[in-house]
């Protein structure tokens, strides 16, 4: 029964594929997963050259927190968001010296401001819309409770606040903007007209954490030498 719905989820992947060929921006409306939660949000993914921009609105995020933002494997949002599979990655390597690569699907982490909403923006040249193996078209787009550590896509008990599937939509709906690079991309229509749009590319928070890290290390080890010293001198 489960290979018969990865075959008829992968069929609807090729369908969608298809029929959004020549399009140059989807989107993701993302709702609620759980009862418990009243997170929305809007996402559009525009093309510009070889590369997504990625333009995020949230509302209902824990206030001043940092909450990861993922694409899923499968477009299926049944069954709390337990059906979307993996994070996308066509891109992982498995192997040791590779843990720390960030999947493509990892899109980094939402910051909430004080009441709880947000804006996300970057850009990225690790994803397709609709063509080859990295497209994104029908997948599902997640954010979740806590922060994204940027570590081969592993961070703990994280549950998941909202989703949706990343779809076509009607560009007359939308707000189009140009950038100051002279790039167009796609913004929700609900977005202030004056809010403002920079656009950075991805970056994976494993080099704060290895910072981090070498810190801990180092103090631990200054620590255990001062320890060690002052039992030779106990022992004299």
């Amino acid at each position: 029964m489960k290979k018969l719905h990865l075959l008829l989820l992968a069929i609807l992947l090729i369908f969608i594929g298809r029929n959004l060929s020549g399009q140059d921006v989807l989107k993701s409306d993302l709702s609620p997963i759980t009862g418990s939660s009243s997170v929305t949000g809007e996402v559009t993914f525009t093309r510009s050259g070889d590369e997504l921009i990625v333009f995020g609105v949230f509302r209902g995020l824990q206030p001043n927190m940092l909450h990861a933002l993922h694409i899923h494997e499968f477009g299926d949002l049944t069954n709390q968001g337990k059906n979307v599979g993996p994070h996308f990655a066509p891109n992982r390597v498995n192997d040791k010296e590779n843990q720390a690569q960030r999947d493509a699907g990892d899109l980094g982490n939402v910051l909430a401001d004080e009441n709880g909403n947000a804006q996300f923006v970057t850009r990225t040249k690790d994803l397709t819309l609709v063509a080859g193996p990295s497209r994104i078209a029908g997948r599902a787009l997640i954010i979740y409770a806590g922060r994204d550590l940027g570590i081969d896509g592993k961070f703990g008990d994280n549950p998941m606040l909202a989703g949706g599937i990343i779809s076509s939509t009607d560009r007359t709906k939308l707000s189009k903007r140009t950038l100051n690079t002279g790039e167009t991309i796609y913004l929700p229509s609900n977005l202030p007209e004056k809010a403002k749009v920079k656009v950075e590319p991805i970056e994976p928070v494993i080099e704060e954490i290895e910072k981090g890290l070498q810190k801990g290390v180092t103090r631990l080890e200054n620590l255990l030498q001062n320890v060690g010293e002052t039992l030779e001198s106990a022992g004299e």
